[in-house]
């Protein structure tokens, strides 16, 4: 009785396990944004520029993510896709969610690379990297739009 009834929790446990995944998988799509200071090299600089910038999660299948990150100049530094010189921009991405969470994500255009981790059922921490030629990097907190 005692072996089946470790069985039976263990099971539950499981299908427990899965449905909150899922459900916080599925959960993760929508448009999530921040404003936030960025740093990019910028004319053989390193500047600080704030920027207003959006991911959007459109789908996920499993641990399949896909979507875009945009973003919008605040001030006449320029960003770049690719060697192009843009005040804003939208970049698709795929990624893949890791078992604890973490999404993990990258351009499908450009060098860009995401980190990801949700703190709040509304909130997301990501930090973007871009390497060269043109470098930039940071981590915002961003707040998931109703």
């Amino acid at each position: 009785m005692r072996i089946v009834t470790t069985l039976v929790a263990a099971m539950f446990a499981v299908a427990v396990s899965a449905s909150t995944s899922s459900a916080q998988t599925s959960d993760l799509v929508g448009t999530w944004t921040a404003e936030a200071t960025i740093i990019l090299e910028s004319d053989d600089e390193i500047v600080e520029v704030p920027r207003v910038l959006s991911i959007v999660i459109e789908s996920v299948h499993g641990s399949v993510v896909q979507g875009a990150r945009t973003w919008k100049a605040e001030t006449e530094n320029p960003g770049y896709v690719e060697e192009e010189s843009v005040l804003e921009a939208s970049e698709p991405f795929i990624g893949a969610l890791s078992a604890d969470g973490t999404l993990r994500l990258v351009e499908v255009d450009d060098h860009g690379l995401m980190f990801a981790t949700r703190i709040g059922d509304d909130q997301i921490e990501l930090t973007y990297m871009e390497s060269a030629p043109h470098a930039v990097a940071y981590t915002a907190i961003f707040h998931r739009q109703k």
